[in-house]
């Protein structure tokens, strides 16, 4: 799941939303909400996270409904152009039913992305002619 996300495992929905750092777990058959699950109660126990993105990067449910929970991690150095690409670190944990971490990190990645959004935000300064003070 990335972002804000639906996954269905064994006859279940769950609905990831990254803002309020939830899962709605729903039965199919009949449609019904069963539960809710606040993630990462005890995120502040895990010293790595301390420089993670407040919210998950991805989180995949597991057969047996428990969770796989990837942490972005800050990028080291901030010394990048917007349209270069930039590496950062992901972190995996596995999270219990409950949501709350269950075990020490169990794998991470390298990712790459090339910040997109922040070249929208400077897309005048490419477009501009050098004598154009308006635009």
């Amino acid at each position: 799941m990335r972002l804000n996300s639906l996954q269905i495992r064994n006859n279940y929905l769950y609905a990831y939303d990254a803002n309020q750092q939830k899962v709605s777990v729903h039965s199919l058959y009949p449609l019904a909400n069963k539960k809710t699950v606040l993630l990462v109660g005890n995120r502040s126990k895990y010293p790595a996270l301390k420089k993670a993105f407040p919210e998950i990067n991805n989180l995949y449910v597991r057969n047996n409904h428990t969770y796989l929970a990837g942490f972005m991690l800050n990028p080291i150095s901030h010394k990048y152009k917007p349209w270069q690409n930039v590496e950062f670190k992901e972190l995996f944990y596995l999270l219990n039913k409950t949501g709350n971490i269950s075990t020490k990190k169990i794998l991470d990645f390298n990712v790459t992305w090339t910040l997109v959004g922040i070249i929208f935000d400077n897309i005048k300064v490419f477009f501009r002619a050098s004598n154009d003070s308006h635009f």
